[in-house]
């Protein structure tokens, strides 16, 4: 049974690298794992890290874990647009990888798809298409 955010939102329609992808708009679900996933990139940089004690490293996590991270300021980093971008192609394309979707965005791009995401029912195609086509959810 499909999710209420699939169910909901629709998906458009955008060609990238001259393949169809369906996009569908952010969601609070999306949201929430994008601020969870800065959370566990944070948390891993902290505990990979050869600088730190093990004390030191147990206040830092602690200290994350108590303030959070900002999502807001980290949604306009390219490493946000990415996340975020493959947020909003996973309902419809499952397979595709964070680094897939990466490889998808380039420097011509970015801009549009920055839209795309933001504004999934009325931004204009990555790829300059003026046409804006919403697909029905299957």
């Amino acid at each position: 049974m499909d999710s209420l955010a699939q169910t909901l939102a629709p998906a458009r329609t955008v060609t990238i690298g001259g393949e169809a992808y369906k996009v569908t708009p952010i969601t609070l679900n999306d949201l929430a794992s994008f601020e969870q996933h800065l959370k566990d990139e944070a948390r891993r940089s902290i505990v990979d890290s050869n600088t730190f004690s093990r004390a030191e490293k147990m206040t830092m996590v602690t200290d994350l874990a108590r303030r959070g991270v900002d999502a807001n300021e980290q949604m306009t980093t390219l490493a946000g647009v990415r996340y975020m971008f493959w947020q909003s192609l996973q309902k419809h394309q499952p397979g595709l990888t964070l680094d897939r979707v990466g490889d998808m965005v380039t420097t011509t791009n970015v801009e549009a798809i920055s839209n795309v995401i933001l504004d999934a029912d009325s931004a204009p195609d990555p790829e300059g298409q003026t046409e804006s086509k919403k697909t029905e959810n299957q």
